[in-house]
C-alpha cells in the first residue's frame, strides 16, 4: 500500500479517504512514533482549480509516552484537525505568489495553511500524517 495520492485522479466532487491500521497505508510510516497503537485518518481532498486542492479531515491516535513528572507510562491522546490547501511546489524567491512569511510569529494561526505537493501531482500523505502526529506530541 502506498501513502502517495495522485491528485490528478481526484474527481471534481472530491474523494474521501479512511485509513487505519487495517488498511495498512501508514503502518510502517507511523511505527516509530506511535508503535502498534490504533489510528484513524479520515480526510477528503477536493479540487479548487486545476492545480490547487482543499484537504479537510482528522487524525486520531495515541502515542506511548512516559510522564516527565512521575515517570509512569501512559497513552497520550492525539486529535489533529486537517484543514489545508495543497499547492504545487513553489520557488523560494520572495516575489512568488505563495511567498512565505519572514518568521513563524508572523504566520496566521487561523484558517487553512498551504502545503506543497510534488511536481508529479502526487501528495505524500504519509509524510504529512507523520509530521502532524509528531508535532502534536509534547516534547516533555
Amino acid at each position: 500500500m502506498s501513502s502517495r495520492i495522485r491528485l490528478t485522479d481526484i474527481p471534481e466532487q472530491g474523494k474521501e479517504f479512511q485509513w487505519n491500521q487495517n488498511t495498512k497505508e501508514l503502518n510502517d510510516i507511523l511505527e516509530d512514533i506511535i508503535g502498534s497503537e490504533a489510528f484513524t485518518v479520515s480526510f477528503t481532498i477536493r479540487p479548487v482549480n486545476n492545480r490547487d486542492f482543499f484537504m479537510t479531515g482528522s487524525i486520531r491516535t495515541k502515542a506511548p509516552e512516559a510522564c516527565s513528572l512521575c515517570g509512569l507510562d501512559f497513552k497520550f491522546p492525539i486529535h489533529v484537525a486537517i484543514n489545508e490547501i495543497l499547492i504545487p511546489r513553489q520557488p523560494e524567491d520572495r516575489t512568488g505568489q505563495y511567498a512565505r512569511v519572514n518568521h513563524v510569529s508572523d504566520a496566521p494561526d487561523h484558517g487553512p495553511q498551504a502545503v506543497e505537493y510534488g511536481e508529479d501531482f502526487q501528495f505524500n500523505m504519509g509524510e504529512y500524517v507523520h509530521e502532524a502526529i509528531g508535532l502534536a506530541i509534547p516534547f516533555n
